[in-house]
């Protein structure tokens, strides 16, 4: 079924050769357009005349009139541009975005200054690292930290220890901030070995690069994160971020960039 007109129809607008007066006229049947004839136009000039001597009249009788009808078209003008600037926006559905969304990569300026930063960090001349973490293999930690050479930091890197008492020979790591996932293959494979005979470790431990940059920007900037160790055999096991954890991905990665560090 065809729908039906609710609004109402746009004046005609009608031009005077004669003395290019402008004048709207009401609308016509959209299937009967409008044939105007000489005396049709001679009563609208005649009814816009009395108009503008009404006008006049107005403003002469109240002064006050006159800076109203400015404000009024004042008003008007200011609408109509709001009208325009959000018909003037693409609507279309590839510009629009709906709900969260992944974060991804953003060069920003570190506000804080490296003391700050240092709170909750060990820096030394030759590694910063988060404070209360330790690289052995039984401990059940992922952090990111960077060695120092000459004052300049080197390449960051993510450390991530696995131990628990049924290998997994880990292939790839996915990682969950915010709801959204972003994978990560190592390049290496994880150091592996047992302790006593009972408990296996895997060690993962590599350089990010330009390719690990939206995943370096979202795990420090998170909200909430978890981990997914996926190994070999078809089993995965999964680890819940804590709130400080995401507080030292973000120090370590601020700082990097603090002291120059690029990707």
């Amino acid at each position: 079924m065809p729908v039906r007109r609710l609004h109402k129809k746009p004046a005609v607008i009608v031009v005077d050769s004669t003395d290019n007066t402008t004048y709207y006229l009401q609308p016509q049947d959209e299937e009967k357009p409008a044939k105007l004839s000489k005396r049709q136009l001679q009563e609208e000039k005649e009814r816009q005349a009395r108009i503008t001597r009404y006008l006049k009249q107005r403003a002469q009788d109240d002064p006050e009139f006159e800076e109203e009808m400015k404000a009024r078209k004042a008003r008007r003008e200011a609408a109509q541009a709001k009208l325009d600037s959000l018909l003037a926006i693409d609507y279309s559905l590839d510009n629009l975005q709906w709900g969260p969304q992944p974060l991804e990569w953003v060069d920003e300026k570190i506000k804080e200054s490296k003391k700050e930063l240092s709170k909750t960090l060990r820096v030394s001349s030759d590694r910063a690292i988060p404070k209360d973490v330790k690289m052995e293999v039984t401990n059940n930690d992922m952090f990111f930290y960077f060695d120092i050479e000459d004052g300049k930091p080197q390449p960051l890197r993510f450390h991530a220890q696995y131990y628990a008492d049924d290998p997994l020979q880990i292939e790839s790591v996915r990682f969950v901030v915010n709801g959204f996932g972003y994978d990560f293959t190592p390049v290496n494979l994880p150091k592996t070995g047992k302790h006593g005979s009972r408990f296996y470790w895997e060690t993962l431990d590599e350089e990010l690069t330009a390719a690990d940059k939206d995943l370096v920007y979202a795990l420090s900037h998170a909200t909430w994160a978890r981990v997914v160790f996926i190994g070999a055999r078809g089993f995965s096991h999964v680890k819940k971020f804590t709130e400080d954890q995401i507080k030292d991905f973000y120090a370590v990665y601020a700082l990097y960039l603090k002291m120059g560090g690029k990707f």
